[in-house]
């Protein structure tokens, strides 16, 4: 992958077009493609034949090089006083949810929470709506709690 993304990054300053890897796969062991969970291919699946009939199964190659690097840890320090809301879903495995307490952990403010909710996917958050309705409650209260201005 790394010799792709390099040939993409020479290919682009160069003024070509760039290159695309699918967003998700149906044999994620076998294809390559950005995100490599069977739940994800499932649920854009359904997404596209019902509420995203735009959405195309592909990625850049530039975002996925992005995506390669990102890390929030560097800026985790800069929330000192900051109300802080994280809601984690326990059996993610798109983004690790251990790795989402690890940067909770990290940031300073004493307004800060966490809502971790067990047995949830990345997937269900935006596929299951009473999923999202566990996640809506605490981020309503949390809301009402630090940020809505009163009288």
């Amino acid at each position: 992958m790394c010799k792709e993304i390099l040939e993409d990054r020479r290919r682009r300053h160069a003024g070509g077009e760039r290159a695309y890897i699918p967003h998700n796969a149906a044999d994620p062991d076998n294809e390559m493609c950005v995100w490599p969970f069977k739940s994800s291919f499932e649920f854009f699946g359904k997404a596209r034949a019902t509420f995203a009939p735009r959405y195309q199964n592909r990625s850049t190659l530039e975002s996925v090089e992005l995506l390669m690097n990102y890390s929030v840890t560097p800026f985790l320090g800069r929330l000192l006083n900051i109300p802080v809301l994280m809601v984690v879903a326990e059996g993610d495995t798109h983004t690790p949810w251990e790795l989402q307490v690890e940067a909770f952990n990290l940031i300073p403010s004493p307004r800060k929470e966490i809502e971790v909710l067990p047995q949830v996917s990345h997937i269900g958050l935006y596929s299951d709506k009473s999923l999202l309705l566990r996640a809506a409650i605490p981020s309503a209260k949390f809301l009402a709690r630090y940020l809505v201005q009163r009288e």
